[in-house]
């Protein structure tokens, strides 16, 4: 059946607070920052603008003209450029700062100053394990109680409760900072930033306050080891500049539909810096944020990510000056009969990735929903960091920071170097490095789940590539011990005994992380371009290719969405996805509610009759129609056009309450002209006879508002296809749609028309499927 929708008006602009109900006391919080974008004003408002400016450039000299041309086209580039040396200037800064926080959960520089990091304090020694200046918690605790008093448990006992207690420190301050100063610097802000990117204004996600304490937070959480990422976050922080300094640019200042070409581009230079992979960024802005990215986009998102990705090499003392994050220095040449292995491997980080997006919204759910997690969340943030703390201490490998941890893990055993650990290369003991790896990633994948959500900065991105690189090394130490067990025979037959190593692991953990990681964000293209440039392995593009379709399938067989798509759902957060298809079969009928509509005739109302519609009626916008009893539609004005002009015409003295307001130039009312005939039109409405005093009886007759009407709106038929309604929303930016029948005015759908009717029909396919399983 029908929807009964809540009256919300015609073009509301705030979010509602009955449906932020139903994301928890969080979101009705925070009801009032969501604003819907109307393009067509700031289109309208951007052609005004070009308009003033080709007038102003109009008058000057030839070369001003030439000159003023180029500062108004160089804008753009100008901007992109500010915008991709500040993104990276502040992701070298996240960096340092968590390189640093993240060593001295071990100890601390005594010989050249506790602000020096580990690598830098120890440049000088032979080794960092034989490093004089630097001293770890044991040993200070031995200065003050004794070397004697402390006993080889002791002493690691001591270096456990520094590593903790440092590790709770840094979390609980990045938990404190955000909830206090700027609660949207918590989580990713990538589901965010999508729903901004949709066409949703949301107050204060992208201001400075949270720029400032979601820069600083994410060097504090990543660096305590907490199963979180700062990829994710890299990208909300590079909207967040992109929102600052485009108020430095006229062209961008105050215009939200401009401002997202910014955003997108911003998206594209986030990734860039924290992958250093430029390419990958511009598809992940293409495939998963943007909703509109037309193609000269493409260009200007490629040049903000080159400039990110240069100004972090060379901001950024602490990364070597490699472009490359996890540079591949062997080459193996894989074999046709591995595309089998590599599908399973695709098949299991689609499995991983889908329990994973399955079990954290219940997680977050639970989170929302208990009393007792709403009053402690600093409390939660440390219990999840000293349980983290109490499962990665033991093993050296998994105290390694995710970056180090994924470098080891994508190295090759044949290539011995620093990278290389020998117990993930025995030989002797494979079986028991396998279990290892998938003990790993369970651990990984459990802490992972529990994390995210967390009231602290952090994202999914190299959670997902450890989790899946563990679990992909596992597969490939497998594959590698059966055939040594095995021999030449079978599939291995393709193997010869001369190879000295037919099977190699390290291929099967890139083409892990990459399926994980799409089995939780459902990316494709961009994932298999970012793994190339992140790790140098132009050879390894088919395996990796493989893994990610597959994990794709199986994700999607599995009956679970995006992991941003789920926080979206979650949040109760407004968006119209690209990648899902809407209700096919339904109609524009169907969507209708049952409210009444507001319109306004050509030339039948007073001026004291606008009036009291803009006082007693919220909407943004009313269709204006021929007549009630016809109902064709003429036109759309807005709400904040009338108000302009109301009050601009109740300061002419001639205007009065009773003055008739028309909405057609050629339709005066009564056939009435005003005298003379000579009645000069301004921008007001008000009509004046050559811009003299008029006297009482020459007062205007009519006020013409004809050159403020839209008189193009959108409209279509209530036969439409839903589907068209969401294309026409989605791709066009629009905010409203008049639904008319047999040319007649019979109803308008706005942008949260559609989403509370997908919803509805959601909410209704959950509760057969449940009603469905309790039968069975």
């Amino acid at each position: 059946g029908k929807r009964e929708a809540v009256d919300t008006g015609v073009g509301e602009e705030e979010f509602e607070e009955a449906r932020a109900a139903k994301a928890g006391s969080d979101l009705r919080a925070k009801g009032a920052d969501f604003v819907t974008v109307d393009w067509g004003y700031y289109e309208q408002k951007e052609r005004d603008r070009k308009r003033r400016f080709t007038r102003t450039v109009a008058g000057l000299a030839w070369t001003q003209q030439q000159l003023m041309n180029c500062l108004e086209h160089g804008q753009s580039w100008v901007a992109l450029l500010c915008i991709g040396f500040t993104t990276g200037a502040i992701a070298s800064a996240i960096g340092i700062g968590c390189d640093w926080f993240s060593e001295v959960r071990y100890g601390l520089c005594t010989g050249k100053g506790f602000w020096v990091g580990r690598y830098q304090c120890c440049g000088d020694a032979a080794s960092i394990e034989k490093c004089d200046d630097w001293t770890e918690w044991r040993e200070m605790a031995e200065m003050w109680v004794g070397e004697e008093a402390l006993s080889p448990n002791g002493k690691e006992w001591v270096n456990f409760a520094g590593y903790t207690c440092v590790s709770m420190l840094l979390t609980t301050l990045a938990s404190w900072l955000c909830l206090t100063f700027a609660p949207y610097a918590c989580g990713s802000g990538i589901a965010e930033i999508k729903v901004m990117l949709g066409g949703f204004v949301i107050k204060k996600l992208l201001g400075a306050w949270t720029l400032v304490i979601k820069s600083l937070g994410l060097a504090l959480v990543v660096a305590s080891g907490l199963m979180v990422g700062m990829e994710g976050p890299c990208v909300h922080v590079a909207c967040c500049t992109a929102n600052i300094l485009s108020r430095l640019f006229p062209k961008y200042r105050g215009n939200e539909a401009k401002k997202r070409e910014l955003l997108s581009c911003a998206c594209a230079a986030g990734v860039a810096v924290a992958f250093g992979a430029p390419v990958g960024g511009v598809l992940f802005a293409l495939e998963e944020a943007s909703t509109y990215f037309p193609p000269k986009m493409m260009w200007r998102a490629l040049f903000c990510a080159i400039i990110a990705t240069l100004s972090v090499q060379l901001l950024n003392p602490n990364k070597s000056k490699k472009f490359v994050v996890f540079e591949v220095t062997y080459h193996h040449q894989w074999m046709l009969v591995e595309v089998v292995f590599f599908a399973l491997v695709g098949v299991v980080g689609g499995m991983a990735g889908a329990t994973f997006n399955t079990y954290n919204p219940r997680v977050v759910a639970r989170r929302k929903g208990s009393a007792l997690m709403k009053a402690w969340p600093i409390t939660e943030v440390m219990l999840v960091t000293l349980l983290t703390c109490v499962i990665d201490f033991p093993f050296a490998l998994m105290r390694l920071s995710n970056s180090d941890f994924l470098a080891l893990l994508f190295s090759d055993c044949s290539v011995r170097d620093a990278k290389t650990d020998a117990s993930l290369c025995s030989t002797a003991f494979s079986d028991q490095v396998a279990i290892f790896l998938v003990g790993c990633a369970c651990a990984k994948l459990f802490l992972a789940i529990i994390s995210n959500g967390l009231k602290v900065p952090g994202g999914i991105f190299v959670p997902s590539l450890i989790i899946g690189a563990l679990l992909g090394r596992a597969m490939g130490v497998v594959i590698q011990t059966l055939h040594r067990g095995l021999g030449d025979v079978g599939a291995f037959a393709v193997c010869t005994s001369s190879s000295a190593s037919c099977f190699d692991p390290a291929i099967y953990a890139i083409v892990g992380s990459a399926a994980m990681l799409a089995g939780v964000t459902r990316m494709t293209v961009s994932i298999v371009v970012i793994m190339i440039e992140v790790t140098s392995g132009m050879q390894y593009a088919v395996p990796v290719m493989i893994g990610v379709f597959i994990a794709k399938l199986v994700g999607d067989a599995l009956g679970t969405e995006s992991i941003y798509i789920e926080h979206i759902r979650l949040a109760g957060l407004p968006l119209l996805d690209a990648k899902e298809d809407y209700l096919v079969g339904e109609k524009a009928s169907d969507c209708l509610s049952s409210r009444d509509i507001q319109v306004l005739s050509m030339a039948k109302h007073t001026l004291q009759d606008i009036v009291d519609l803009l006082a007693s009626c919220p909407y943004k916008g009313f269709p204006v129609v021929t007549t009630t009893e016809e109902m064709l539609v003429v036109g759309y004005i807005r709400r904040y056009i009338l108000q302009r002009l109301v009050a601009r015409a109740g300061e002419d003295p001639r205007v009065t309450p009773e003055t008739t307001v028309s909405f057609v130039a050629h339709l005066r009312p009564s056939g009435r002209t005003p005298s003379g005939g000579d009645a000069e039109q301004h921008t007001d409405g008000a009509a004046t006879a050559g811009g003299a005093t008029t006297p009482p009886a020459a007062r205007p007759a009519w006020l013409d508002l004809s050159q403020h009407l839209d008189r193009a709106p959108h409209m279509v038929f209530d036969t439409a296809p839903f589907d068209r309604l969401v294309e026409m929303m989605r791709g066009v930016g629009l905010r409203y749609i008049l639904v008319t029948r047999e040319g007649r005015l019979v109803g308008i759908i706005k942008k949260k028309d559609l989403l509370e009717h997908i919803d509805y029909h959601r909410t209704l396919k959950k509760v057969a499927g449940t009603e469905g399983d309790d039968d069975q």
